[in-house]
């Protein structure tokens, strides 16, 4: 049985805004738990449609680890809203939906792919590692595909009444380390501090699929990742799956990332 779990913070305060904070938030609460349909973190509080039964508790020890990490108090939460149970297949659709059109039905984004810390772009492919749940993943039925699911997300007043379009793999791909750094920090969820570290486990897999995704020269890519040229030659060649890489070019490719 799947549950709607809400966390909120006390007088609207913007807590989740911080990048720090939102950082921390999400990898704590999209650490592996294989039951998690859908996510996301708003400046105010926080969504979390999960089959566990000890949700509120995570929520709850969320809050816990950021009033001792960042130096919040009880007084500046709101208490976790009552579990919703969602019944049926229907119920699911319409509240993953809703969960991941926040964003846009609040003002805060026109469309939710564009919003970071969102299930969205797990749901669809645009992430290193997705948390959504195949059990989720199998109750949306006849939305299995990617493009029908984000048509039903995205075909709303508040986004664009007829949907938004997937992104497409554009015919040439030439960008700016810049814009490259950021898309790597989208795709792979994490800081430039971590892109930037020599040692990090992160380059086995970014090097290779960005020298084979955007043909980048060896003297670039080092630069890119602050490692020697060899470096970037013993890991250019690790294996990357063709979907991997189409998805990769499509987010190089469209500005949402």
């Amino acid at each position: 049985m799947w549950n709607h779990n809400v966390l909120r913070t006390s007088h609207g305060l913007s807590l989740f805004s911080d990048p720090l904070i939102a950082e921390e938030s999400w990898r704590f609460l999209s650490e592996p738990r294989g039951d998690i349909a859908s996510l996301i973190l708003m400046p105010n509080h926080t969504h979390l449609i999960s089959k566990s039964i000890d949700a509120q508790d995570l929520l709850l020890s969320l809050r816990q680890r950021i009033n001792r990490k960042f130096g919040f108090g009880v007084r500046n939460w709101d208490g976790i809203t009552k579990s919703e149970t969602i019944a049926d297949v229907v119920k699911l659709r319409r509240s993953i939906r809703y969960v991941h059109l926040n964003p846009a039905r609040a003002g805060l984004t026109r469309d939710p792919l564009l919003w970071r810390w969102s299930t969205h772009r797990d749901w669809l492919g645009y992430v290193s590692q997705p948390i959504v749940s195949a059990d989720a993943i199998h109750a949306m039925g006849f939305l299995k595909t990617r493009e029908k699911f984000h048509h039903y997300v995205s075909a709303d007043p508040s986004v664009d009444v007829a949907g938004t379009l997937l992104p497409k793999a554009p015919e040439v791909l030439a960008l700016s380390l810049d814009r490259l750094k950021s898309v790597l920090q989208t795709y792979y969820r994490c800081s430039l501090v971590e892109l930037a570290e020599p040692r990090h486990p992160l380059k086995a897999k970014a090097v290779p699929l960005v020298i084979q995704t955007l043909e980048l020269k060896e003297e670039i890519a080092a630069k890119l990742f602050q490692v020697s040229t060899r470096q970037i030659r013993n890991l250019s060649h690790l294996p990357v799956s063709e979907i991997i890489k189409q998805r990769f070019k499509e987010m190089v490719g469209d500005l949402r990332f």
